[in-house]
């Protein structure tokens, strides 16, 4: 009977192991793939002034969502592919577009992420920090972090007034959480700057 418990406990060990493992291979595979199928989204967009028939690209045939921006922060010369949405199962696989279905850099865009993965990196933005945002049809804009706040979901929704042009970036807070399930938000506000802003970096 020992025999067999201590048999069990080790089998259990590597079965937690190995997926483990298959978890791991599987995000950075997944984070390749995204890559790869945003240069392709690039390169199809030249097509599509022809042929406004085609499809979205996906980075795998069984995903429900696809690629519509590129997400920059400068400073710490990280990148993110930005999918069309935010669902739950999206954004496993990286950041997503909150408000609407197609990026336009041009307006106000609301992109949202797991502060344990994908958006971890905004516990360390400062004022002043620089991001850049390439929608698919190549068109970069350049913003300026000029604002964070916290809001509690139970009281509050976030208000962004439609008279604002920005880039919003929202994750749950605090980042150092035990539990997976939160009501505040951590919010970043950033502002349309023009490139030639970029020199003070």
């Amino acid at each position: 009977m020992k025999k067999y418990s201590i048999g069990l406990i080790f089998a259990f060990a590597i079965y937690l192991l190995v997926n483990s493992f298959y978890m791991v291979a599987k995000a950075h595979l997944a984070q390749v793939l995204l890559k790869h199928t945003w240069q392709n989204v690039l390169k199809q967009n030249v097509l599509k002034q022809e042929n406004k028939k085609l499809r979205p690209l996906l980075p795998w045939a069984w995903a429900d969502f696809h690629l519509v921006a590129k997400l920059t922060f400068l400073r710490f010369d990280l990148s993110h592919i930005v999918l069309n949405t935010d669902s739950g199962q999206a954004l496993a696989f990286g950041p997503g577009l909150t408000r609407t279905n197609t990026s336009n850099v041009d307006d106000i865009t609301i992109i949202s992420a797991h502060n344990d993965s994908h958006f971890n990196v905004l516990e360390a933005l400062k004022m002043g920090d620089k991001v850049l945002l390439e929608d698919n049809q190549a068109k970069r804009q350049y913003y300026q972090v000029d604002n964070t706040l916290i809001i509690d979901t139970r009281l509050s929704q976030l208000y962004i007034e439609d008279s604002y042009q920005g880039l919003v970036l929202v994750t749950c807070y605090p980042f150092a959480g035990v539990i997976s399930s939160t009501p505040y938000r951590f919010v970043v506000q950033a502002t349309p700057i023009d490139s030639l802003a970029l020199v003070s970096l």
